[in-house]
Parts: C-alpha cells; sequence; structure tokens
C-alpha cells in the first residue's frame, strides 16, 4: 500500500502486524527460561546420581563379598544379597527417572524446530539408546543378584530343614 501511494493504510497495516508480537517474544522468552531450568535441574540430578551410583555400586560390592563369603552364616549371606538387591533397584529407578527426563526433554527440544538437522536427531537417538542400555546393565545386575539370592534362599532351607531333623 505505501508503494502504491497509500501511505497511511500501509502504516496501519505495518503496525497492525507488530500487534502482539510483545506478548509473543515474552511467552517464548518464559518457555525457554523453563526449558532452560529444566535442563539445568536435569543435569544437577544427574551430576548427583553419578556420585550415588558409584558410592552405591561399592557398597553392592560389598555386599557381594559378604554373600559370596563361606565363613559367614547363610543367613548373613542371605541378607547381605538381599540388601545389594534392593539398593540396586532403587538405584535402577533413579537412573530410568533421569534418562526419561532427558529423551523427553530432548524430545521437546526436536519438536520445536521446524526442521530438525541429523545431529539433533542424533543426540536424541543418543538419550534413548542411553535409557535402554542403562535398563540392560542393571538387568544384568540384578539377574545376577537374585540368582545369588535364590541359591542362598536353596541352601539356608536345606540347613534348617537339616537342623530340625537332627
Amino acid at each position: 500500500k505505501i508503494l502504491s501511494g497509500r501511505v497511511m493504510g500501509g502504516l496501519k497495516d505495518m503496525v497492525n502486524s507488530f500487534k502482539g508480537i510483545g506478548t509473543e517474544i515474552r511467552t517464548d522468552t518464559v518457555l525457554a527460561m523453563a526449558f532452560e531450568k529444566q535442563l539445568q535441574n536435569l543435569t544437577d540430578r544427574e551430576r548427583e546420581l553419578n556420585v550415588e551410583t558409584a558410592q552405591r555400586r561399592a557398597q553392592i560390592e560389598d555386599l557381594k563379598m559378604i554373600a559370596e563369603d563361606v565363613t559367614k552364616t547363610e543367613k548373613e549371606r542371605l541378607t547381605a544379597a538381599e540388601k545389594a538387591f534392593e539398593i540396586e533397584n532403587n538405584l535402577l529407578d533413579k537412573r530410568v527417572e533421569n534418562a526419561q527426563e532427558a529423551v523427553r526433554l530432548e524430545q521437546q527440544r526436536v519438536s520445536l524446530v521446524e526442521d530438525p538437522q541429523a545431529e539433533a536427531l542424533d543426540i536424541l537417538a543418543q538419550k534413548e539408546i542411553d535409557l535402554a542400555n542403562i535398563r540392560g546393565e542393571s538387568a544384568t545386575k540384578q539377574i545376577e543378584l537374585n540368582n545369588k539370592i535364590k541359591l542362598l534362599l536353596k541352601d539356608w532351607l536345606k540347613l534348617k530343614h537339616k537342623n530340625r531333623q537332627s
């Protein structure tokens, strides 16, 4: 309109095209800040969980040593194995929760991009792989500990039955 000589109409249309832009910018800024806060919270939780994981895994190994120690009573060995299993399960829950949150946030980030690049999709895929690996790694440890518990429980019940017969 401005170029065709209708300057006032063109200026009015231009002004109208900017209406609401301030609200949109504020909304986008608030959403970006909230997203960044979620990422920072996840980063903090992951840092804390990495330390806890190392500490708990050391504790689990100590308990596994007790569970394997034939100089201990069957009850002591069984209790140690059960405690190690419980610690591993609790740790798994926390690790899976963090990994699921990482996947969710990455999915959110990718969904906001009109045409995500391969790199963004690779990052999302890696987060999903990490989640699956956490589950697999823990499943292996849980199977090992559960088998130990079953074996110790079987031995303990045999010993208990033998003592009743004596």
